[in-house]
């Protein structure tokens, strides 16, 4: 289904991917399956990324041009934290890389690094392995969590980019840290203490790599984190957020109340962008069971789009899959109806 005709003026163009699980050396260039892949779908960020996907992503953010998209990331750039892995990712998105051939891909986005957050496997020591302290590698993203980035919308209205680190407080050796569940209290009552309360004429967006709607034992948030959360968005006047996570695109809308206000908070989850979606033969070939080939969901971006109806400014979001042609416009599929995110 192709994306809704524009509604009202656009306003701003956001392109969200996560999860990209960048991985040296790639599986297709002889990197080992780890060894507990197979135990469960929540270690195949320890697969890698596909670079065939990284081209994509250059492709459609390209095709993107004329609206000037910003570049919002939530989380999970590496494999497991490698300073390799990181420095392959800071390359890419802010440069160039170079594949498989001699290839050239990457998106050039000089600040994509001001509006990226920490994942989960940005945490691991480094190596296939779940437990252990971060490297060094965690110290080259933006610290977080990220005080405001605003962009100019007119007439005195602006969007503000706020972020946090969901895993800041999960011990390297907890089972949290196994089961992949987030816990970071600490970092909203800092952001809470950097900013004021929302004025009336701005829009304030959240970045988040776990997912708040995702419920289980596993990818979830701690339940003290997660009501610190929304006690967050309602104080501060939140009214987007943007997660990753769980590799599978979704979205929830919810209302919230603060004093005389009562506004709809948006969560929009992006899935994987980049990781590898098919294992690769020689995997498969030494498996002694067959590999299921919808063991993987599909790579995706979310498409954002802000629309000034001249009575509101609406929040379109659209997931765009990755097929054999790429991610192509043509191919999106609504995550939502259109949310008013202004005025709150």
């Amino acid at each position: 289904m192709a994306t809704d005709p524009p509604v009202g003026k656009r306003l701003l163009t956001l392109v969200h991917i996560s999860d990209l699980h960048l991985a040296v050396p790639t599986p297709s260039q002889g990197g080992a399956p780890p060894r507990f892949w197979r135990r469960s779908t929540v270690f195949d960020g320890l697969l890698g990324h596909t670079e065939d996907a990284l081209e994509d992503l250059e492709a459609f953010f390209l095709r993107l041009g004329r609206e000037k998209p910003r570049l919002v990331v939530t989380g999970d750039l590496t494999a497991c934290g490698n300073p390799a892995e990181f420095a392959l990712a800071k390359q890419y998105l802010t440069s160039r890389i170079q594949l498989a051939g001699g290839r050239l891909t990457g998106l050039e986005v000089a600040d994509a690094l001001e509006w990226t957050i920490p994942g989960n496997h940005d945490q691991w020591p480094g190596a296939r392995v779940i437990y252990g302290r971060p490297t060094a590698g965690l110290k080259t993203l933006r610290p977080t969590p990220i005080a405001p980035k605003p962009i100019y919308l007119g007439k005195g209205r602006k969007l503000t980019i706020l972020g946090i680190d969901s895993d800041s407080d999960v011990g390297p050796f907890s089972e949290d840290r196994e089961f992949a569940r987030g816990q970071f209290f600490p970092q909203l009552d800092a952001l809470r203490l950097a900013i004021p309360s929302c004025h009336r004429k701005e829009i304030r967006v959240l970045l988040v790599h776990h997912s708040s709607m995702h419920r289980g034992e596993v990818l979830s948030i701690k339940s003290y984190s997660n009501k610190g959360l929304w006690t967050f968005i309602e104080q501060r006047g939140v009214s987007v957020m943007l997660t990753g996570h769980v590799h599978v695109a979704a979205r929830s809308v919810t209302d919230v109340t603060h004093k005389d206000k009562t506004w709809p908070v948006l969560e929009a989850r992006c899935g994987t962008t980049c990781q590898t979606d098919e294992v690769p033969p020689g995997w498969a070939a030494a498996s002694k069971t067959p590999i299921s080939r919808d063991r993987f969901p599909a790579n995706s971006v979310l498409l954002h789009r802000l629309y000034d109806t001249g009575k509101a400014i609406e929040w379109r979001a659209h997931t765009v899959p990755r097929t054999d042609g790429g991610f192509l416009e043509r191919n999106a599929i609504p995550l939502c109806d259109p949310v008013v995110v202004w005025p709150r």
